[in-house]
């Protein structure tokens, strides 16, 4: 059963799109189930304001890996056009961004070890992150970054997608700083 109170992190309410479920004894949230009541025609833009909501929550309540949490979820529901609207407008901040530091190499271990890809491949998805948003950022075109995120998305991207994701997701919450 999803409840529809939202609760909050940080003493921040989460962005609509979020969603508890109280089905489990400590509830459950799902960082992607919007309202998709309205017309089709208008999901891109309501994408569009999704991020700036979840861009606002992360820096309110001081959520920087909100991002790619909310990011993971829209490969669980697949990639339309509200999916695709957050996602061009996480690419164009993230292109405006400053470069996020490389992760520590203690935060790389702890990943690797939660989730059996190993430190190379976690090191080589952040690398083309950076590559890559240096590239949108110096021909001021945030698709190159988007088209691969909806690749994620899709699960079509394999080595090194996590952090690929994570660093884009993390230059953007800098990027929504400036």
């Amino acid at each position: 059963m999803t409840e529809e109170l939202s609760p909050s992190f940080n003493g921040v309410e989460f962005p609509s799109f979020v969603r508890f479920s109280a089905d489990e004894p400590k509830g459950k949230l799902n960082f992607w189930d919007p309202d998709r009541s309205g017309p089709d025609k208008d999901a891109y833009s309501a994408g569009f304001d999704h991020f700036r909501a979840a861009l606002a929550f992360a820096h309110a309540s001081h959520a920087e890996m909100f991002l790619p949490h909310v990011v993971k979820w829209i490969s669980f529901a697949g990639c339309g056009d509200m999916e695709r609207g957050f996602i061009d407008a996480l690419a164009a901040a993230a292109a405006v961004g400053r470069r996020p530091p490389i992760l520590r190499d203690a935060v790389i271990d702890l990943t690797e070890a939660a989730t059996g890809i190993s430190a190379e491949e976690l090191r080589y998805g952040e690398s083309e992150a950076i590559e890559y948003l240096e590239l949108a950022q110096a021909c001021r075109s945030p698709d190159l970054v988007a088209s691969l995120l909806v690749d994620i998305a899709n699960y079509q991207f394999g080595h090194g997608a996590l952090t690929f994701m994570t660093t884009v997701c993390r230059a953007a919450y800098a990027g929504g700083a400036n």
